[in-house]
This record gives C-alpha cells, structure tokens and sequence, in this order.
C-alpha cells in the first residue's frame, strides 16, 4: 500500500514511516494543504520535512504535494460531476487559471480535455 503512495525512483531509499504516515493521510483528506499542514501531520519542522523528502522521494515537498494534487484532480475529473473549479478547489488550487497550467504540465491536457476523454473511455 505504501508503494502506492509514493512510487519511488531508482536509488531512492524508502522513506521514514513518520512521513509515508503523513502523506497517506493527506493523500486520504478532502483537501490538499501545504507545506505548513504537512510539516504539522508529520510533527516536524518544515526544514526536516523538506529535507527528508529531497532525501527519500528526490523531490521537494512541495513538489510532493502538487504531485498528489494534479492525481486527486485527474480522479475528480474523471470519476464526479464537480464543476472544473470545485475540482480545483478540492485539490488545493483556488485560482482556476493556476489550476489549468498545472494540470496540462502534468498530465499533458487540459481538465476539460481530460474529463472528455475519460467519458469517452467510459463510454458516457
């Protein structure tokens, strides 16, 4: 299960529980917060999170958490009715035109195109 959350990268060191614990809850929580509200699940300073997530995930915590953002939001898309706003709004991302970018630059489309092609997949 913990594999699932975080798909390591080659040579990168499974990381401390206290972390994978804190990003399973994130991942499980309505919305996805920042930096500060990781830091605060994991019971660490920001600086300790940051440097464990460079150490065993290769990336920053932030960097992390977008990553978790655009996958929630690729599943709302394709799984809920919510407007494209509601759905950025429930990933963490207030401003739609912010939003829109991070999601082409992850996945490649637009939401709009992404929730399209998963209807179509679906056959809706």
């Amino acid at each position: 299960k913990r594999q699932d959350l975080l798909l390591l990268r080659e040579g990168e060191r499974q990381p401390p529980d206290w972390l994978t614990d804190a990003l399973e809850r994130v991942r499980r929580s309505d919305r996805i917060g920042g930096v500060s509200g990781l830091a605060r699940l994991c019971h660490r300073t920001r600086e300790h999170v940051a440097r464990a997530c460079r150490q065993h995930l290769g990336r920053s915590p932030t960097q992390v958490l977008d990553g978790m953002r655009m996958a929630r939001a690729a599943d709302v898309i394709a799984s809920t009715e919510l407007s494209l706003a509601e759905a950025a709004d429930r990933c963490g991302l207030n401003s739609r035109a912010h939003f829109y970018r991070r999601f082409r630059a992850a996945h490649g489309v637009t939401p709009a195109e992404w929730r399209r092609r998963s209807r179509a997949l679906l056959g809706h």
